[in-house]
């Protein structure tokens, strides 16, 4: 191991106890691979096309609340700030023209 001559003594925060648990399987002959493979296949799950569908919408639906949630308040202020000002402007300055429009 190449901590073994740290503070942290045989098990270090890099290690955690990790090569102990290999070399118990090691010493039984057994390969720990083997063992991680099958916990991992055993907690596969498969899901039905209804809820494969049900969970894909809910996921869209809620990234585009997200989405919605985070470009509402941007949307509000450019309409506040920039279109009704612009239009307020905008109408006084025709206003302004057509009453100094001669005739």
């Amino acid at each position: 191991m190449p901590h073994e001559d740290g503070i942290w003594g045989a098990r270090t925060r890099r290690d955690n106890g990790q090569s102990a648990v290999l070399a118990n399987f090691k010493a039984k002959g057994q390969n720990a691979m083997t063992h991680i493979d099958a916990g991992l296949a055993g907690a596969q799950m498969t899901l039905s096309p209804e809820e494969h569908r049900r969970l894909r919408k809910r996921y869209r639906r809620r990234t585009t609340l997200t989405a919605y949630a985070f470009l509402g308040p941007n949307l509000a202020a450019f309409v506040v700030f920039l279109l009704i000002p612009g239009g307020v402007a905008l109408r006084v300055h025709v206003q302004d023209r057509w009453r100094a429009w001669p005739g």
